[in-house]
């Protein structure tokens, strides 16, 4: 019975991935789908010429192209096909990664992740956070089954698709090293892991390389993109999307979160600190963050509350809800702590706020936290799809876009 609620579930999954395609395959094109399109038919003709607005390098946009050419065709519903495809890769790989961890909620998880709100709807559009997000699990697969090497060069890959991915190139490898040595740090354990691990350093290498001779981590539209600076507004978004996304199971273990944070010392001065950083370090300055707020979810949010002390008051709220959670997290399961720590790296040098940037850390946020009640999990596994079945059709409506 188990094995056929599976298969159920994986055609089930199956169906509502090619509906999605078939929803959107001839939608008219959305906001930064012009830039990578256009990319890619560039590249298609042969002419190997990078536009000044796509900020990360074009190793989605030249494999992209190859599709053009194979198929003769630059439609946007044979590349929305082929990003849908890469989806469905995604969902494999976490699935295959869930195996492995032996997760007693397994089939939720999955679920959770393949309806996820912001990664789902971006199976259908011509961006490259699905193609990113391909490499990084498909790394991720290989380091938990304990074949190092090949992961590693699948993640120095995911390089060639965001330049940013140098930060899960170092720390996949090393999550799936403590998750295996049950946090045994020692310098056999060390020695073993630059063994096993040999080939981070050449992405590292690599990546010092391009850092010196583009002077920064923005290939294009650099002036949106300044490098070497630190912003808290993903971070503090992070938290929002978490505590909204994962509502039911956020409630549900609201009461035990708060009765953890009491029992632990200096949590209000820890309150206090959080709070302050709070209103003095979080702002929505970025140009693209305060414009088509009609159109953009993640900026009517922004605006609204920027708008009002009282609003951004209550933002707090939700933000706190979350940081309430993951610490019980942590606390059952330290093996966040490094996810946590890399999410932290990952998104803190981008100023503009985007709620797609957050997908690798939800992905292994999902694979790795505590279970929930089974009922609970089955909960936000229809919450999650209910939102994404929301976010489609307003989209595909042209009533708003993440």
């Amino acid at each position: 019975m188990n094995k056929i609620n599976h298969y159920l579930n994986a055609i089930l999954l199956l169906g509502l991935v090619l509906i999605g395609w078939i929803y959107f395959k001839t939608d008219p094109l959305r906001v930064d789908e012009h830039t990578n399109l256009s990319q890619i038919v560039t590249y298609a003709s042969g002419r190997l010429i990078h536009d000044p607005f796509l900020t990360s390098v074009s190793g989605y946009h030249y494999l992209m192209s190859w599709i053009v050419r194979l198929f003769d065709s630059d439609s946007t519903a044979l590349l929305r096909g082929f990003s849908a495809v890469l989806g469905l890769g995604c969902i494999a790989f976490f699935y295959q990664s869930n195996r492995v961890l032996q997760q007693t909620t397994s089939i939720e998880r999955v679920v959770q992740f393949a309806v996820f709100p912001t990664i789902f709807p971006f199976f259908f559009l011509i961006y490259n956070d699905v193609a990113s997000l391909f490499f990084i699990l498909a790394g991720l697969s290989l380091c938990l089954r304990q074949r190092y090497l090949l992961g590693c060069f699948i993640l120095i890959l995911s390089m060639g698709i965001r330049q940013n991915n140098v930060i899960w190139l170092v720390a996949i490898p090393a999550l799936c090293w403590l998750q295996q040595t049950q946090f045994s740090v020692n310098r056999a354990n060390f020695l073993a892991f630059a063994r096993n691990c040999w080939p981070i350093g050449l992405g590292l290498v690599g990546f010092t390389i391009f850092l010196v001779l583009n002077k920064g981590v923005a290939v294009g539209d650099r002036s949106m993109h300044p490098p070497f600076a630190l912003n808290s507004g993903n971070v503090f978004f992070f938290l929002f999307c978490y505590c909204l996304i994962f509502l039911p199971l956020v409630l549900s273990r609201t009461r035990d979160n708060i009765r953890f944070a009491l029992a632990q010392q200096h949590t209000g001065l820890m309150l206090a600190v959080l709070f302050a950083l709070y209103l003095f370090a979080f702002n929505n300055t970025h140009p693209y963050n305060n414009v088509n707020e009609d159109l953009f979810i993640r900026n009517w949010i922004l605006m609204k509350i920027f708008a009002s002390f009282e609003l951004k008051i209550l933002f707090f709220i939700p933000v706190v809800l979350a940081i309430l959670d993951l610490a019980h997290s942590l606390q059952q399961r330290p093996i966040l702590l490094p996810i946590l720590f890399a999410s932290l790296l990952f998104l803190m040098p981008s100023w503009l706020i985007e709620p797609r940037y957050y997908m690798i850390s939800f992905a292994l946020i999902m694979l790795f936290r505590p279970d929930g009640r089974l009922a609970v999990e089955k909960l936000t596994s229809m919450y999650c799809a209910l939102l994404s079945v929301l976010v489609l059709y307003a989209t595909h409506q042209n009533m708003l876009f993440l």
